[in-house]
């Protein structure tokens, strides 16, 4: 059972590149996230994980898997540069809707969460071979990139000097969140994904999914 000071430690490790992190603030307190007694990265993950969830599910459509979950006024085409940038845009934007909205998320949304499932994308090994957009109807791009709302964070961990190529590519990734609604409709497209830079955080050799495993052994 990891610490929260490992787990900060850990988490500051795989942003040790991420200039643009070092000016986010809370725009309003989350008193559930205060009492955890946590360090800024950890309260800005699950703040993160809270909002993204909420989030996006008020704006799923099952229906219209293209154009679900993209709500938010982006142009992300590809996944190549800034991508830090990308994912501190992308929350402020949401933090600011349900702002407006008066959308308060007064205690971690542990429910929500899990019955939804959480997603990695390895944008080093994206062929943008197209079978996963054509599979989900174009809930992932030709680049095997899921939509921009249910984004979480970004990761980079430290490689190994004597790692593989294939190992190496598999170091970068983003986070996302993947409503229960379309679960079962992504997984069409993580089957089908040739390359496996789509694969579900559960079954990842990750350590973000470490840490998830750390932190939410607290709401189980």
């Amino acid at each position: 059972m990891l610490s929260y000071p490992e787990i900060e430690q850990l988490l500051e490790d795989l942003q040790l590149n991420c200039a643009s992190y070092r000016f986010w603030r809370r725009n309003y307190e989350y008193h559930w996230v205060d009492r955890l007694k946590v360090g800024e990265r950890t309260a800005r993950l699950l703040v993160w994980i809270a909002e993204t969830s909420v989030y996006s599910a008020q704006k799923v459509n099952i229906d219209q898997p293209k154009s679900s979950l993209r709500s938010l006024p982006m142009q992300i085409v590809p996944f190549h540069n800034s991508r830090f940038d990308y994912i501190y845009e992308v929350s402020k934007l949401r933090d600011n809707w349900l702002r407006r909205n008066k959308i308060v998320i007064d205690s971690f949304p542990i429910n929500l969460v899990k019955n939804g499932r959480f997603l990695v994308y390895y944008p080093e090994l994206n062929l943008a071979d197209g079978a996963a957009n054509v599979a989900t109807n174009g809930f992932f791009t030709n680049h095997n990139l899921p939509p921009w709302d249910c984004w979480v964070d970004y990761f980079e961990e430290q490689i190994l000097e004597d790692a593989s190529v294939w190992n190496k590519s598999m170091r970068n990734y983003l986070l996302s969140w993947i409503p229960n609604e379309l679960v079962r409709h992504v997984d069409k497209g993580v089957k089908v994904n040739p390359e496996k830079c789509i694969q579900w955080l559960s079954e990842s050799d990750t350590m973000i999914q470490i840490i998830f495993e750390n932190i939410f052994s607290v709401y189980d």
